[in-house]
C-alpha cells in the first residue's frame, strides 16, 4: 500500500475511532483521545516515510514548538466561549494559533529546549483558566459531526504531506498539530451546551499535550537512530505514560484544592 493509501485510509479510522470513543464513554475518555496526536502523528509518519528520518526529525521539534499554538486556541476557545458566539470564539482561537505559529516560524530550538519551553507554556496555561464548574451536561452529537470531522482531518493530513516539500521541515511541523479535532468538539459542544462547557474541556485537552509533547520529543530524539517502526512505537509508548502520569498529578492537585 502506498503512502497516499495509506494517508485515505488512517486518518478517518482514527477520526471514527475516537469520536465513536467519546460518544460511548463520554468526555473522560475523550480527554485522552483528543490529547493523542490523531492528525500530526499519521503526519509524522508520512513525512518520515517520504521525506526521510532527518526531515521527519526536524519536523517533529517543530510540531513540539507547534503545541504552543495549539495551548494558545485552547485557551483563547475557553477565555471567550462564556460570552462570544461560537463562530467568533472558533474564529478568534484559529487566529491565536496563527499568530503563534507565525511568531514560531524562524524559531529554531534543541528538542529538549522545545520540549521544556512548551511544558512550560502549557503549565501556565493551565493555570490562567478559570475555576468553573458549568452545570450543563455533556452535548448530544449530531449526525453531522463524525463525517465534517472526517474530511477536515483528511483535507488537513492531505494538504500538508502533499506541500511538505516546498513548506520545509519547520513549517510542516508547526502547523502538523492544528487542533481540527480539537476545535470541531468544541464548537459542537458550545453550540449545544453553551460557552462554559468549554473551560473543563480546555483544561482536559492542555493536560492531554502533555502526552502530545512527549510523543514528538521521542519521535525527534530516535527517529534518525532507530528507525520508523521502532522509533514510532517507543513515541506512543512514552505519550501513553506521560499522559497517565499527568492525570495523576492533577488528580491528585484537584484533591489538594477541594
Amino acid at each position: 500500500m502506498n503512502t497516499l493509501a495509506l494517508k485515505i485510509a488512517l486518518t478517518p479510522l482514527l477520526m471514527t475511532a475516537a469520536t465513536l470513543a467519546v460518544r460511548r464513554w463520554g468526555p473522560a475518555v475523550g480527554g485522552w483521545i483528543v490529547g493523542l496526536p490523531l492528525t500530526s502523528g499519521p503526519i509524522s509518519l508520512f513525512l518520515a516515510l517520504e521525506r526521510g528520518a532527518d526531515f521527519a526529525s526536524a519536523a517533529a521539534v517543530a510540531t513540539i514548538l507547534g503545541i504552543n499554538g495549539v495551548a494558545a486556541t485552547v485557551a483563547t476557545y475557553a477565555l471567550l466561549a462564556r460570552h462570544w458566539h461560537w463562530a467568533a470564539t472558533m474564529v478568534a482561537s484559529v487566529i491565536a494559533f496563527v499568530i503563534v505559529a507565525a511568531l514560531l516560524r524562524d524559531v529554531r530550538l534543541s528538542p529538549l529546549l522545545a520540549f521544556v519551553a512548551t511544558l512550560v507554556v502549557l503549565i501556565v496555561s493551565l493555570a490562567g483558566l478559570p475555576r468553573v464548574s458549568p452545570s450543563a451536561t455533556a452535548a448530544r452529537p449530531l449526525r453531522s459531526d463524525l463525517p465534517i470531522r472526517i474530511a477536515v482531518a483528511l483535507s488537513m493530513v492531505l494538504a500538508v504531506t502533499g506541500v511538505a516539500e516546498r513548506l520545509g521541515p519547520q513549517l510542516s511541523g508547526l502547523i502538523s498539530p492544528f487542533p481540527v479535532f480539537t476545535v470541531v468538539m468544541a464548537v459542537f459542544s458550545h453550540r449545544e451546551s453553551g460557552g462554559a462547557v468549554a473551560i473543563p474541556y480546555a483544561r482536559g485537552v492542555l493536560l492531554s499535550l502533555v502526552g502530545f509533547a512527549v510523543f514528538f520529543l521521542t519521535i525527534a530524539l530516535a527517529l534518525p537512530h532507530a528507525g520508523v517502526v521502532i522509533a514510532f512505537a517507543l513515541a506512543t509508548g512514552a505519550s501513553l505514560a506521560a499522559s497517565v502520569i499527568a492525570a495523576v498529578i492533577n488528580h491528585g492537585l484537584h484533591g489538594l484544592h477541594r
